[in-house]
């Protein structure tokens, strides 16, 4: 009877696995063609716009773009197509430790996080010291910045063929291109709500200013904060969540001895936390083009040529 009850829960559970297999495998084929369409569109609109976007935050924006395509190539169809085989038992695992997609992921992943940072830097720069920002974020500093930081992470990525233990490189791993960036972000984002509320309003000395001027500008300054954290909360929040399952279900793996989620749910987030981790791949332009009236334009302009 119990040989009985244990061949039924072990087909039950396989049945659920390639379920949650075939699942994913389609979610990241579909996830992986809205990522190419999105920013391919928002890239060959601004890149036809006659009155460019040239500013440094629109080149960090393209690069995300062009990475986000890279992404939507090179990973998440590979990873689709590997975990369909897998439920349909023509394969037996994904993603090993190292392979290609395994370093692919490592890669793209940190990007979502990485390009967001320099969004943010750059945000903070120019509000908080305009003048150093004029001075040292130039596009083609940020953009050299932006390809230093991202061939360091792809030369640790390298590591994972060397020979390094899998879990000692997944502990460095979110740790340096996870943890500390998403901390950093937090900061930035927080220094620079507070110095758009609390600027001050430059003016002559000899004018004085009366309490209703005090006023109103203050009243703009909470105003401008605000807008601000509204927009980086329509960016970063979704990154946040999409990452953040990912993020658990690697802590788990790190600091448990048994490296598997047995559990239906753990099995689940485990296979649908990978491809999660790109869906501000696909948000992200679309926040773009309905956020900012320039981007909307050259999108529409675009479309109906």
């Amino acid at each position: 009877m119990n040989n009985f009850t244990t061949e039924g829960s072990r087909e039950k559970l396989r049945k659920f696995e390639c379920i949650v297999l075939l699942f994913n495998g389609c979610f990241a084929l579909f996830l992986s063609a809205v990522i190419c369409l999105t920013n391919i569109v928002l890239i060959a609109a601004t890149a036809t716009n006659p009155h460019r976007l040239e500013k440094v935050i629109d080149k960090i924006h393209n690069a995300f773009c062009y990475i986000n395509v890279m992404a939507g190539a090179m990973f998440l169809p590979y990873f689709g197509v590997a975990e369909i085989l897998q439920a349909l038992e023509i394969t037996t695992t994904t993603i090993l430790f190292p392979s290609y997609l395994s370093s692919t992921l490592f890669f793209f992943a940190q990007s979502n996080v990485q390009v967001p940072l320099f969004i943010l830097i750059e945000r903070c720069t120019a509000f908080v010291s305009p003048h150093f920002n004029l001075r040292v974020m130039t596009k083609r500093k940020v953009l050299i910045t932006l390809f230093l930081s991202e061939s360091f992470s792809l030369l640790f990525v390298c590591l994972s063929f060397a020979g390094i233990n899998e879990r000692v490189f997944y502990t460095i791993y979110i740790h340096v291109f996870f943890s500390a960036p998403m901390l950093f972000l937090l900061i930035t984002t927080f220094v620079t709500y507070w110095k758009l509320k609390n600027r001050n309003r430059v003016v002559s000395n000899e004018i004085p200013q009366t309490v209703e001027q005090l006023e109103l500008h203050k009243k703009r300054n909470v105003r401008t904060a605000r807008k601000y954290l509204t927009i980086v909360t329509l960016f970063f929040v979704p990154i946040f969540l999409c990452m953040f399952p990912w993020y658990v279900v690697k802590v788990i793996e790190i600091t448990h001895k048994n490296p598997s989620l047995t559990t239906d749910a753990g099995f689940f987030w485990q296979r649908f936390s990978i491809p999660l981790l790109f869906v501000p791949g696909a948000t992200g332009p679309i926040t773009l083009t309905l956020r900012f009236e320039a981007y909307y334009n050259s999108v529409k302009r675009f479309i109906r040529r």
